[in-house]
């Protein structure tokens, strides 16, 4: 696994000074920027105590809900997909996850079919002293032949207007250069077994 920490780290190293993350299958963050860590900054220490799940972290009300304007298309787009990735993928730890976020704000199972199935995700969130606009998107690192990366992914966020880029750029160089934290990333798990399988 050392050329894949290394070939994750050298992708979120690029996407500086802007968020980005790698997470796996559990939506657990194996690995994150300082992009990210200045997104989540006045997120509740609670959730970021690893290991440190990208759903709890958004949707928890301590967490980067409380302070996305945007919220309630943002929480769809997030509950939507955790659900259809419980449904499809069966696996038990993404249903009990969505049964913990989801009980955030109460929302029946059946009303997420219908939740965004977007996927690009548009997020304005009050950080960094402003507000920010941005965009995200999920890059997933496919591999038939190595279930362990196969199962990461990469979210990335973009600026989606110059006044954000700015205020990344200057949070960044107050911050001064770091390198991105990085978790387990060989403690990925192994899929549910499947019927047959």
């Amino acid at each position: 696994m050392k050329s894949i920490r290394e070939a994750v780290d050298r992708l979120l190293t690029a996407h500086e000074p802007y968020p980005a993350l790698a997470v796996d299958t559990d939506e657990t963050i194996v690995a994150m920027n300082g992009g990210t860590r200045l997104l989540l900054a006045e997120v509740s220490p609670t959730l970021l105590v690893p290991p440190i799940n990208v759903m709890r972290v958004c949707l928890h009300p301590e967490g980067l809900a409380a302070r996305v304007v945007n919220v309630e298309e943002w929480r769809s787009h997030l509950v939507g997909r955790l659900y259809r990735q419980a449904i499809f993928s069966g696996r038990e730890s993404l249903r009990v996850l969505y049964d913990e976020v989801a009980s955030y704000v109460p929302k029946a199972p059946e009303d997420c079919q219908g939740l965004s199935d977007s996927i690009v995700a548009s997020i304005r969130v009050r950080a960094l002293g402003t507000e920010l606009k941005l965009f995200s998107t999920i890059t997933t690192f496919g591999a038939a032949t190595d279930i362990t990366v196969a199962e990461l992914s990469l979210e990335t966020m973009h600026p989606a207007d110059e006044h954000t880029a700015d205020a990344f750029r200057a949070a960044a160089a107050a911050a001064g250069q770091t390198a991105p934290w990085a978790g387990e990333v060989g403690s990925v798990a192994t899929p549910a077994p499947t019927a047959g399988g």
